[in-house]
């Protein structure tokens, strides 16, 4: 899937103190869209590297688990001291995924092999649509 890398306008002069480091650096965040939808795709804070000439992007990720739903008691304004041990807290649940997909909400899709084929040749007809209007010089490569 290509991407387009959009970084986020700042104002001349003062940093955005939300954006300073420890250090004082100011940190830039860049947000890669996929160049037909424009929906977010990822963060610069995974490892990314051009494929292709540059006409595609690996991004590395990794396989992780979180725990969801579990509420304390003492957020919802209990006290587990007077309620004893079988205080009313809330269920978790723990799910696991490839942290990119998770920390962005991308759909999970499945496919047929004959589905996926199509799927691609399509979306390669929309992207090289998008270049021959952006970059022509980048199409000849597709």
């Amino acid at each position: 899937m290509l991407c387009s890398p959009e970084i986020p306008a700042m104002a001349e002069g003062e940093p955005n103190h939300s954006s300073l480091t420890k250090t004082g650096r100011v940190a830039i965040m860049i947000i890669s869209r996929d160049l037909t939808s424009h929906d977010e795709m990822f963060f610069n804070i995974y490892k990314i590297r051009e494929m292709a000439d540059g006409l595609c992007l690996e991004v590395e990720g990794k396989v992780v688990s979180r725990t969801e739903g579990n509420i304390d008691d003492w957020l919802m304004g209990g006290n587990s001291s007077a309620e004893g041990p079988e205080g009313g807290g809330t269920e978790s649940t723990v799910i696991t995924g490839v942290d990119i997909i998770m920390n962005h909400h991308l759909p999970e899709t499945s496919f047929t092999r004959e589905a996926y084929k199509r799927y691609i040749k399509d979306d390669m007809k929309s992207i090289k649509g998008k270049r021959e209007e952006q970059r022509p010089e980048r199409v000849k490569p597709l």
